[in-house]
This record gives structure tokens, C-alpha cells and sequence, in this order.
């Protein structure tokens, strides 16, 4: 797994119209957490820790 940032790039991979409010914060970089995917450019999964939650 590695630990990225969140970018546009991955909100458009990562994230659907159903995705949480919070997981969606921290893909985007906008809430205060940490993102792990299995592969840095084109994830087919993702962790994601929110420091709110």
C-alpha cells in the first residue's frame, strides 16, 4: 500500500455519487486524514483514515 495525497486525479478514480461525505473530504484533500492505495496511479482500492471520525 502506498500512502498518498489526495489529487484530483484520484478523486475522479476513487470517488462515485454515492461515496461518504468523509472519505470523499480526504480523497479530495479537503478533511484532515490519511489515504493508502495499492497502487499509486491507477487504484482499484483504497484505505482511508479520517482524524473527524
Amino acid at each position: 500500500m502506498y500512502l498518498v495525497k489526495g489529487n484530483q486525479q484520484l478523486v475522479r478514480q476513487l470517488l462515485h455519487d454515492k461515496s461518504d461525505v468523509m472519505f470523499a473530504g480526504v480523497v479530495a484533500g479537503n478533511h484532515p486524514g490519511l489515504l493508502w492505495v495499492d497502487h499509486p496511479d491507477k487504484p482499484t482500492c483504497a484505505l482511508v483514515w479520517s482524524t473527524g471520525l
